[in-house]
C-alpha cells in the first residue's frame, strides 16, 4: 500500500497546486423525480427551478444548506445569490465548500446530518445532491430526483439573476458573461486589463465601465485567494469559504469588502501567503516578465521539448508547457498573461503536468473563430485520433482511475500519519462507483455486469472507502474491472468552440508510449502542428449598426 501511495506523492503535491490555477464539478431519496429544466428563457425557467427547490426543501426537515460551488467570480456570486434565495425559503443555516475539476472534485465532504446539498456552476452533478444548477455545454452525474437547471449562458450569474429578481444588478450579471465566457474582445479589453489588482474607479466612466474594473480587480484578488488556508489546521479552500460566509450580499462591491477584510485578517501570517492588492500587482506583473524571460525559438520538431514555464509563437498559436511555479505559488498567475507576451497569437496550446492539453482562442482578437476546436481536438479524425487504434488496445482499471482521482486525499493522508495526527480529508466522498457510472456505459466496460446485484454490491462498497484505506485484495478487485484509454479520455475530456480541453490522459498507464508526461508533450505536438496553420476571420462591421459582428460560420 504505502509503495501505492508513494509512486502518487509527488504527483500529488503538483497536482493540487497547479488544478487550483486552472481553469485557467445527503440523500435525497424522498424527492419526486423533477426534470431537468431546459426549455424556455431564463424567467421561466427561473420559476420552475424555484418550485422545484421548494419542493425540495419540503420534502424532508433540512437543518440547514450546504453550499458547494466552483472556486471563481460566477461560482461564488451565484452561490451566494442561491443563499439569499434560500434565506427567503426560511432556510437560517448555511455551510460552504468549493469545488474544483480534477482531483478537488472527489475531495469534498459531504454536508452535515440534515443540511441539504446544493451545487452550483458546475458540470458535475453527484447524485446525492438534492439541487443543482449550472450553464455549461453538458452535464454528467445527476440524479433524476435532483431538483437541476441546466441552461446555455455565458455564465450561471445570468440565469441565477433570474431566479433572485434583483440581487444581482444588470452590469454585475454583465461582468459574470464578460469574465466567464471570455468576452474581452467586444468590449474593447486587452489582456494586461485582466490582471488588475487596485481599485480606481474614478480613472473610468459610467457604471458600465466602473462595474467592468471592479470585475477585473475583484476577480484577480478571488483567483488568488482560493486555494488558501483560514489559519492553522483549517482545510485548503476554507479562506474562500470564510470570505463568502461574510459576503452582506451577492454583489461585486460585497465580495470585494469580504476578501479585504480577510487579507486584513491574515496578511501578517507570512505562513498563509495572503497578498495585498499591491503585493498581487507586483506578482502578476512578474509573471509576465518570467513567461518573457522563457520563450524559445520556434519550431513543431521543438514542441516536446519544451519546459516548464517556456512557450513559443508557432505560426499563429502560442505552444507552452506549464507556468513558472516561483510566480504563480506567489499568487502571480493569469491565464491571459501568454497574451500579454505573444499579442498577435490567435490561438493558445498549453499542456499541464497533470495530464491536461487545452486549446483555445485568444479572446482579446475580435475575429470570429470559424473552427470548432472540440472537434478539431477529440472528433475521430482530430488529434486525438491519430492514436485512436492504441488507446483502444490499452485498458485502465478502476483501481488506477480511483487512485489517481484521489491522489490529493491520498497525499493528505500521508502527510498526516507522518505527523501523528488526522486527515483533513479523513471525510472526504473520494471517488465512487456512482461517479464511475456516470461516465461509462456498459458497452465500455469490462470485467462487470452491471446486473449482476451481488458483485455490484460489492464493487460499489469498496469504492466508499477512500483509496488509501482499500487492501491489497480490494485493489485487485477493483483492477480486475477496466475500460480503455479511449474512452476513459473522452469521458474526461470536453469543451466547446472557443476552448477545449484533453484531459485525463494521466490515468494512462507508465507502459503506454513511455508514460503519460511523454504521451501529453506528443498530443501538444500535434495539437500545434493542426492550430499553427489557422486563422480567425476578420470581424465585419454592420452597416445599420455600425457594430462589430462576426461573418455567418455557415
Amino acid at each position: 500500500m504505502s509503495t501505492t501511495l508513494k509512486s502518487h506523492s509527488l504527483r500529488a503535491r503538483t497536482r493540487a497546486l497547479l488544478i487550483a490555477i486552472l481553469l485557467a464539478f445527503v440523500s435525497s431519496s424522498a424527492l419526486a423525480a423533477p426534470r431537468a429544466v431546459k426549455g424556455g428563457g431564463l424567467d421561466a425557467k427561473a420559476r420552475t427551478f424555484a418550485r422545484q427547490i421548494s419542493r425540495a426543501l419540503k420534502a424532508q426537515k433540512w437543518r440547514g444548506v450546504k453550499i458547494y460551488y466552483h472556486a471563481d467570480l460566477d461560482g461564488v456570486l451565484t452561490a451566494k445569490a442561491m443563499e439569499h434565495f434560500l434565506r427567503g425559503q426560511g432556510v437560517k443555516k448555511f455551510d460552504y465548500e468549493h469545488i474544483q475539476y480534477g482531483s478537488r472534485e472527489y475531495a469534498i465532504s459531504k454536508p452535515k446530518d440534515g443540511y441539504m446539498p446544493v451545487l452550483v456552476d458546475f458540470a458535475h452533478g453527484k447524485p446525492w445532491m438534492a439541487v443543482h444548477t449550472d450553464h455549461h455545454s453538458s452535464q454528467v452525474g445527476f440524479s433524476k430526483k435532483t431538483a437541476r437547471a441546466y441552461v446555455k449562458s455565458p455564465s450561471n450569474g445570468s440565469f441565477i439573476a433570474a431566479l433572485t429578481k434583483g440581487l444581482l444588478n444588470e452590469h454585475e450579471v454583465s461582468v459574470c458573461d464578460m469574465v466567464d465566457g471570455a468576452q474581452y474582445a467586444q468590449r474593447g479589453y486587452c489582456a494586461a486589463d485582466t490582471r488588475q489588482t487596485q481599485l480606481n474607479l474614478a480613472a473610468h466612466k459610467g457604471d458600465r465601465k466602473k462595474t467592468e474594473h471592479l470585475g477585473h480587480v475583484v476577480n484577480s484578488k478571488l483567483l488568488a485567494m482560493r486555494n488558501k488556508r483560514a489559519g492553522k489546521g483549517a482545510a485548503k479552500g476554507s479562506m474562500l469559504n470564510e470570505v463568502l460566509a461574510s459576503m452582506e450580499s451577492p454583489s461585486l462591491s460585497s465580495l470585494n469588502k469580504a476578501i479585504d477584510s480577510a487579507v486584513d485578517r491574515y496578511r501578517d501570517n507570512s505562513r498563509w501567503s495572503v497578498r495585498t492588492p499591491q503585493e498581487l500587482h507586483e506578482f502578476k506583473s512578474s509573471y509576465v516578465d518570467a513567461l518573457r524571460a522563457k520563450v524559445v525559438p520556434a519550431g513543431v520538431e521543438r514542441v516536446v521539448q519544451l519546459r516548464t514555464g517556456e512557450s513559443m509563437l508557432l505560426g499563429n498559436v502560442i505552444v507552452q508547457h506549464g507556468a513558472p511555479m516561483p510566480a504563480v505559488t506567489l499568487g502571480g498567475y493569469n491565464r491571459y498573461a501568454p497574451f500579454e507576451v505573444h499579442p498577435k497569437a490567435q490561438y493558445h496550446c498549453i499542456s499541464w503536468n497533470v495530464g491536461l492539453v487545452q486549446v483555445s482562442k485568444n479572446p482579446f482578437q475580435k475575429g470570429h473563430n470559424p473552427y470548432d476546436l472540440g472537434k478539431l481536438m477529440l472528433g475521430p479524425s482530430g488529434v486525438i485520433g491519430k492514436w485512436k487504434k492504441e488507446l483502444r488496445n490499452v485498458r485502465i482499471t478502476l483501481s488506477r482511475m480511483k487512485g489517481v482521482a484521489e491522489v490529493e486525499v491520498s497525499d493528505e493522508a500521508r502527510k498526516a500519519a507522518r505527523k501523528g495526527g488526522n486527515s483533513e480529508l479523513a471525510g472526504a466522498v473520494g471517488y465512487t462507483w456512482e461517479d464511475f457510472r456516470s461516465l461509462y456505459k456498459q458497452g465500455q466496460v469490462r470485467g462487470i455486469d452491471f446486473n449482476d446485484k451481488a458483485k455490484v454490491a460489492r464493487i460499489e462498497a469498496i469504492m466508499k472507502k477512500q483509496f488509501n484505506q482499500l487492501t491489497l485484495g480490494e485493489m485487485r478487485e477493483l483492477g480486475r474491472i477496466s475500460v480503455s484509454g479511449w474512452d476513459v479520455i473522452h469521458a474526461n475530456s470536453g469543451g466547446h468552440r472557443d476552448i477545449t480541453n484533453i484531459s485525463g490522459l494521466n490515468f494512462l498507464p507508465k507502459s503506454f508510449r513511455g508514460g503519460y508526461t511523454v504521451f501529453m508533450k506528443e498530443v501538444q505536438q500535434e495539437a500545434a502542428r493542426v492550430m499553427m496553420d489557422k486563422k480567425l476571420d476578420k470581424p465585419t462591421r454592420s452597416r445599420a449598426s455600425n457594430e462589430t459582428t462576426p461573418p455567418s460560420s455557415n
